[in-house]
C-alpha cells in the first residue's frame, strides 16, 4: 500500500492518504485518519462546473451521468415527503435544497405550502428548474445569491460527493446565517464504507471521477459533523445489499448513507469574525486553523469479541489441548522408562 503525504480535504492532515485505486486517470486515495476516499489531485471548481453545465449530464450521454435524471431521483421524493410530515404546522416553513437539480423535490415542499429556495450549479439544470417551478421557488446558481435567511430545512440529495472540499460550502451557509441551531440537514450518498465499495474499490459503481471526488462512510460522516460542532447527529444505512437479512444491519451492508444533523451553533464564531471584518475565506481559513489540531475523531470501532458462549467453547478446548500435550508427554517418559 502506498501512502502519500498528501492533504485529505475532509480531516485536513496530511500524511495518511494510502493509494487505494484509478478510475480513468484518476488517482483515488483513502485517508486512515477519518475513512475518506478522495481524488488527488482534486480537480479546479471552474473545470468540474463545465461538466455539469451540459445537458449531457442530465442525460446519460457521459459516464457517471444520470440516464434520466427524473427517474433515479424518484426515490429521494418520497424521503422529501417524509421529512416534511416530521413538521408540525407552525407558521411558514423554509426549505433550501442545494443540488436541486430540476426541482423536484422542491415541487413536494411547494405544493405543501413552504417557502422553497434552491441552489443549482448547473445552467441546463437551473434552467429546467425556473421551467417548473415558476415562481413556486427561487433556484440560484449560488449561496452568494440567497436571501440572508435562515432555514428550518437543508437537503443535500447526493450532492456532497460531488464538492471538492465539504467545508466551503457549509462555512458560507453558517456564514450568511443560513444554518441556525435549530436548522436540521439532511444529506444523502453512497457508502463509501459499504462492502461493496471495499471488495473491489476501482470497481465500486459510483466510483465516478470527476463527478463524484470525495466517498464518505459513516466514519467520515461522523469525524465531519463533530468538527462543524452539530450536537445532534443520526446517521442510517439505505439501500441494504443484502435484503434477505433483517435490519438494523451493520453499516457495512448498505448501499447508501443518510445524516440529519443539528444543533451546531458554528455560525456564532463565523458571524463575529466577519463582524469583525473577516471576508468569509478568512473566516473558513481562521477555523480550519483553530481545529486543525483538535482531537476530533469518530467513535472508535469496536473491539472483536467473542460472544459469552464462544469464549468459553474456546478455552475448553485450550484446556484440552493442554492436557493432550501433557499426556503424550507422559507417554514419552514412560517408553524411555520401560526402555531403560
Amino acid at each position: 500500500m502506498r501512502r502519500a503525504d498528501i492533504q485529505c480535504p475532509v480531516c485536513l492532515f496530511s500524511g495518511y492518504s494510502d493509494f487505494l485505486c484509478e478510475v480513468r486517470g484518476f488517482d483515488i486515495y483513502n485517508c486512515a485518519k477519518c475513512a475518506a476516499d478522495h481524488v488527488y489531485p482534486m480537480p479546479a471548481e471552474e473545470v468540474l462546473k463545465r461538466y455539469y453545465d451540459s445537458s449531457s449530464y442530465y442525460q446519460g450521454e457521459d459516464f457517471g451521468a444520470y440516464e434520466d435524471y427524473d427517474l433515479q431521483t424518484a426515490p429521494t421524493v418520497s424521503l422529501v415527503d417524509s421529512l416534511l410530515d416530521a413538521y408540525s404546522v407552525r407558521g411558514k416553513q423554509s426549505i433550501l435544497d442545494i443540488g436541486c437539480g430540476y426541482g423536484s423535490h422542491l415541487a413536494c415542499a411547494a405544493d405543501r405550502g413552504w417557502e422553497c429556495h434552491g441552489i443549482e450549479v448547473s445552467d441546463h439544470g437551473r434552467s429546467v428548474a425556473h421551467q417548473r417551478l415558476g415562481e413556486e421557488a427561487r433556484v440560484v446558481e449560488s449561496v452568494d445569491r440567497l436571501p440572508r435567511m435562515a432555514f428550518d430545512l437543508i437537503t443535500l440529495f447526493d450532492v456532497i460527493e460531488h464538492l471538492p472540499s465539504p467545508y466551503s460550502l457549509i462555512c458560507e451557509l453558517f456564514v450568511r446565517g443560513a444554518i441556525t441551531p435549530e436548522t436540521t440537514l439532511v444529506m444523502t450518498t453512497p457508502n463509501a464504507g459499504s462492502d461493496d465499495a471495499r471488495k473491489n474499490p476501482g470497481k465500486w459503481k459510483y466510483r465516478y471521477p470527476p463527478y463524484h471526488v470525495i466517498y464518505y462512510s459513516a466514519e467520515t460522516f461522523e469525524f465531519l459533523f463533530k468538527r462543524m460542532q452539530f450536537s445532534s447527529i443520526e446517521i442510517v444505512g439505505q439501500y441494504s445489499l443484502y435484503p434477505w437479512m433483517k435490519e438494523p444491519l451493520p453499516m457495512s451492508r448498505y448501499d447508501g448513507l443518510l445524516v440529519r444533523a443539528g444543533g451546531s451553533t458554528l455560525g456564532e464564531f463565523f458571524a463575529k469574525r466577519v463582524n469583525e471584518g473577516a471576508s468569509i475565506e478568512q473566516a473558513t481559513r481562521c477555523w480550519q486553523q483553530s481545529t486543525a489540531f483538535q482531537n476530533v475523531e469518530a467513535s472508535p470501532r469496536p473491539p472483536l469479541r467473542l460472544p459469552w458462549l464462544g469464549s468459553r467453547l474456546v478455552f475448553r478446548l485450550y484446556g484440552y489441548l493442554k492436557k493432550i500435550k501433557f499426556l503424550r508427554l507422559a507417554k514419552r517418559w514412560v517408553v524411555r522408562q520401560v526402555g531403560k
